[in-house]
């Protein structure tokens, strides 16, 4: 069980720095892309990239855990059954 929590740990870190580079790739794409560009028009950029990121990667959350929980059940219904 410790095995699990550890490798459960683990890939909850690897998906926070997945997100975390990614949003740091996001903003030094709209920087570059929008430098002639205010701070005001880019911070609001910005803002809406971040916002877009959060809710594409909560779906995408979402689903993952949605598939995890139909994949335990059919498992434990699967070995739950009486053999004959």
């Amino acid at each position: 069980m410790l095995v699990n929590i550890i490798i459960g740990v683990l890939v909850i870190g690897l998906t926070i720095l997945i997100h975390g580079y990614g949003t740091i790739y996001w903003i030094k794409l709209i920087r570059k892309k929008y430098k002639k560009k205010t701070t005001k028009s880019l911070s609001k950029k910005i803002v809406w990239i971040l916002i877009y990121s959060a809710i594409i990667f909560t779906f995408i959350k979402f689903c993952r855990m949605f598939i995890a929980i139909l994949i335990q059940f059919s498992v434990k219904n699967k070995t739950n059954q009486p053999s004959s």
